[in-house]
């Protein structure tokens, strides 16, 4: 005891009184007469925020004792928005992907939205029909995903690695609504669920915690009305809050749900039945006196969409001169900046236009583009000449928070969470404030826009090194990073050659932060070690997984969130944090591991005579691992194709790489993107429907999962096994020894390439099959192929393959050229022969793929 008394003691006292203290000309705040908490003559209000992160007062008189001083005299303080009905932005923060409205990348969602001065929310999803399959995906199975990585966000508390809006929990817009006011949702999203289907839908609350994380379920009250409410009911008794949305129920129906417990509405006007005189509907509850429902004045609850498109504001202002509990929501499925175009909202095509979000195929609007503080501003735009700041803030801020029962956010109270908003005397966002840390600030960004501190060259490229004179190149995957530099002559110095070069992953780090570290390391050392050389470093290559435009990511399947940023951007910042000595002007080129593999093949001497090929051949490189790159190469560059395929199949594209990676058999309904598989590499080589050969009408994909997939249809044709027969002899030998050994288990016999390869190195008939599995998978590459290069107005006649699998396959070389030859040749009218050439993974290829990236 006396031990921690002086452990006590020995605690270090904060230096500064406050954690931050906020000059301003007003504080919003509901503690002062008026709501507001201004300035007098000379003095500014200060509001502080204690080391908690919570509101510790404000005054006019204290002198500033804080470790950080920002705000305006000018400038207002108001709480944070919250936005209760947000579907978020989809994976569109680099504009590159179709698919709008969803949390895919929540992390990067609640950071970006305090720039509009939202520090809560809730996600808004739909509940897809159990099984339920779109264009290959499992909706079923993505929803519970999602479900369960939203959960985990809404249970996070502490301290971030960088400040972000808080995710208040999930909002579920269905299931059980009416399929004729459905809006925009989706007809697989609206089914008749009962109680014995909660489970499914609400997930399994998170151990040690009962919670499940979701927060609202909107419900259409006609759809449980017959059943006394029964649903609705269940979910009251999970603690969640019941809406009545999306619905054409009369007027009893709806009062008879809000006697029941439901007491909100969604999107109030929005997906309602109309209001008529004599039939009122469900419009009408939200509009006449709450004592009509012989409960509390506070239980009804309505929120609006402020855009001035989903509701005139003339009905705006009925709304709120006839109900004191309204919030505004966003609905928003995409941001401003995000442009004009059309895109995937839910599995259905919508345009965005004009501010407006509509459906393709009846011009339905579907969410909007709004943010919090527009929808502020438009409420400040209904007051006229006499705007009514403290009722904006309410409608916004304090208002989301009473409908979810949240206290410690939502107003300016001492001992609440410093959930804030800066803004200037026009109502122009200047800071977001997340409790307590700034999450936001506009000044910063504007001071960022005018001078950036990396400068990129924009030039195409520069010359091969000189006598004195390297490149570096790096190769960066999930597990593994090989980096070094060339020198002239193509001679190539690695530095990092181990199969797992990336320290941070040895330790245990994974994700993007841990590769981007770790590259940032590899190359610092590289570079040092060419300087100690004598050697002037002139550019960086980064040869990486996944699809890139320019410098920048844009997604990659088997890399940690490697996507929606600048590579060479967050890379140079993170080796002038290690070596600030490090060129400031060096030239930086980026691209997709596959055409970068291809580039040095094509414009390295070495490689091409290893494989054949003549100066400004043209070729198609094939790389085979866990998943399929593909690249094709005219005149010593490669074909990009992402600007070519038009947006709305992002989505489709998007899950047709990760089927690939995933080992799965990938079907695209959109034929003509068959053309476009090039993609920048990341793309199987999947085959159109051909009647030539019917047993390969399905797309194969020759990656390790597809050649394993053709063994399994091997021995399931022959009804014999033929490569896991070691493995069976193993176990019979353990059952002998043990009788018990299996019992009561459940065991299964992995099949591996390695399998099948030992099988091919046997004679007999064990052999022959294995032969046939490598003669399938060349087939169905060949087919790709040809359906990939006959699209292609240049002569192609080379292909160019790579085995990145860790079993050596070069026993199946000649099978599988034979094979590529055989498909290729059926629809070659000309006598040119098709030349197929292997090439063998080496630490000095992925050297050079990346340092080829640079020259002209």
């Amino acid at each position: 005891m006396y031990i921690l008394f002086f452990m006590e003691g020995l605690r270090v006292k904060p230096k500064f009184k406050y954690k931050m203290t906020i000059e301003t000309g007003q504080i919003i705040t509901p503690c002062v007469d008026g709501g507001i908490f201004s300035s007098i003559g000379n003095k500014p209000a200060k509001l502080h925020i204690g080391h908690d992160g919570c509101i510790a007062g404000w005054d006019r008189d204290s002198a500033i004792n804080a470790e950080k001083q920002i705000g305006y005299q000018n400038c207002i303080i108001g709480p944070g928005f919250i936005d209760i009905h947000f579907h978020g932005y989809g994976d569109q923060s680099n504009l590159r992907y179709s698919e709008i409205g969803s949390f895919q990348n929540p992390v990067h969602i609640l950071e970006k939205v305090t720039t509009f001065g939202t520090t809560s929310c809730l996600s808004t999803i739909v509940v897809p029909a159990q099984s339920r399959r779109f264009f290959g995906v499992d909706l079923d199975a993505r929803f519970k995903l999602l479900r369960s990585q939203l959960s985990d966000l809404t249970m996070k508390d502490g301290p971030l690695s960088s400040p972000r809006a808080r995710l208040l929990g999930i909002h579920l817009e269905g299931p059980k609504i009416n399929p004729e006011v459905s809006g925009a949702i989706p007809q697989n999203a609206i089914w008749d669920a009962n109680i014995r289907d909660i489970p499914r839908i609400l997930g399994k609350p998170k151990s040690g915690n009962d919670d499940h994380g979701v927060r609202l379920m909107t419900i259409a009250p006609e759809m449980d009305f017959h059943n006394d409410f029964r649903f609705i009911r269940a979910i009251l008794d999970q603690g969640i809050v019941v809406s009545l949305g999306h619905s054409a129920a009369t007027l009893e129906q709806t009062i008879a749900a809000i006697k029941t417990g439901a007491r909100h509405l969604t999107h109030f006007f929005n997906a309602m039945g109309p209001l008529f005189h004599r039939k009122p509907g469900i419009i009408g509850s939200g509009l006449v006196d709450p004592h009509i429902y012989d409960v509390e004045d506070d239980r009804l609850s309505l929120e609006i969409i402020c855009d001035f498109i989903h509701v005139n504001p003339a009905i705006l202002q009925l709304a709120m001169s006839r109900h004191h509990l309204i919030a505004a929501v966003s609905d928003a499925v995409a941001y401003p900046g995000m442009g004009d175009g059309t895109f995937e909202f839910v599995g259905q095509r919508v345009t965005i236009s004009d501010g407006a979000v509509r459906m393709v195929a009846d011009g339905r609007l579907s969410g909007s583009v709004m943010t919090m503080n527009q929808t502020f501003r438009n409420l400040l735009l209904l007051g006229g000449d006499n705007p009514d700041i403290v009722r904006a803030f309410e409608i916004t801020s304090t208002n989301p928070s009473k409908i979810l029962g949240i206290n410690d956010t939502g107003v300016i109270e001492k001992g609440r969470r410093a959930d804030l908003v800066v803004l200037d005397k026009d109502c122009n966002l200047l800071y977001t404030i997340v409790n307590g840390e700034i999450a936001y600030d506009a000044t910063k960004k504007l001071q960022e826009n005018e001078s950036s501190t990396i400068i990129l060259k924009k030039n195409k490229g520069v010359p091969k090194p000189s006598a004195q004179e390297a490149v570096i190149g790096i190769r960066i995957s999930a597990y593994a990073i090989w980096c070094g530099y060339v020198t002239n002559e193509e001679t190539v110095n690695v530095t990092i050659k181990e199969l797992n070069g990336n320290p941070r992953h040895k330790q245990g780090f994974t994700g993007r932060e841990a590769i981007l570290d770790s590259a940032a390391v590899a190359i610092v050392g590289t570079w040092r070690k060419a300087k100690k050389e004598g050697l002037n470093v002139t550019a960086l290559g980064i040869a990486t997984s996944g699809l890139v435009d320019g410098t920048c990511a844009i997604m990659a399947m088997n890399l940690p969130g490697w996507k929606d940023f600048d590579i060479a951007q967050q890379l140079l910042t993170r080796i002038r944090n290690i070596e600030n000595s490090f060129p400031e002007n060096i030239h930086v080129a980026v691209e997709n591991s596959s055409n970068a593999m291809a580039m040095a093949i094509a414009r390295t001497k070495r490689l091409r005579n290893n494989v054949g090929l003549k100066s400004g051949e043209n070729f198609v490189f094939v790389k085979i691992g866990h998943g399929l790159g593909t690249g094709v190469i005219v005149d010593k560059k490669p074909i990009s194709c992402v600007e070519d395929i038009a947006p709305d199949y992002y989505f489709h594209l998007r899950q047709a790489i990760t089927n690939v990676h995933n080992g799965l058999p990938t079907l695209l309904h959109e034929t003509f993107l068959i053309n476009r598989l090039v993609a920048k590499g990341e793309l199987a080589l999947m085959r159109t429907c051909d009647d030539e050969f019917p047993e390969l009408h399905l797309e194969a994909l020759v990656s390790r999962g597809g050649i394993i997939h053709y063994a399994r249809e091997e021995e399931r044709r022959t009804g014999k096994i033929f490569f896991r027969k070691n493995k069976i002899h193993a176990m019979m030998k353990e059952l002998e020894r043990d009788p018990y050994a299996y019992e009561n288990t459940r065991f299964e016999l992995e099949l591996t390439v390695k399998d099948i390869m030992n099988a091919l190195k046997e004679k007999g008939e064990a052999s022959e099959h294995a032969a046939a599995v490598f003669e399938h998978v060349g087939m169905a590459l060949g087919s790709g192929i040809y359906s990939l290069t006959n699209t292609i107005e240049a002569p192609i006649r080379n292909v160019v393959i790579i085995h990145q699998l860790d079993e050596d396959l070069s026993l199946a070389d000649e099978i599988f050229k034979k094979a590529i030859c055989t498909s290729l040749s059926r629809g070659n009218s000309g006598t040119e022969e098709w030349n197929v050439a292997f090439i063998r993974p080496d630490v000095e290829l992925f050297v050079l793929s990346g340092a080829s990236l640079c020259y002209e």
